[in-house]
């Protein structure tokens, strides 16, 4: 039975994008062997502060790129965005 996981690192980031009224997303990067994944959520906050509580919910949590889109949906009906 081979490995149940792969080596790999995940890098998280805070994304601004300066037009729109909520500039603050993220973006977590899986760098695996021979490939590289990334997955951004845009437009989450109006606040630099709030986006940067959820990339590090993200970052202690270890959430991987496939996941980003749902958990932070998920943070996002929870109401802790507010």
């Amino acid at each position: 039975m081979g490995a149940l996981q792969e080596p790999h690192i995940l890098q998280y980031a805070l994304i601004n994008d300066t037009d729109g009224a909520l500039p603050y997303g993220v973006a977590i990067t899986g760098l695996y062997a021979g490939r590289q994944e990334t997955q951004s959520c845009r437009a989450i906050s109006h606040s630099a502060e709030k986006a940067c509580r959820v990339l590090l919910y993200l970052y202690e949590n270890a959430v991987e790129p496939c996941a980003a889109a749902g958990v932070v949906e998920n943070i996002r009906r929870s109401g802790a965005m507010a």
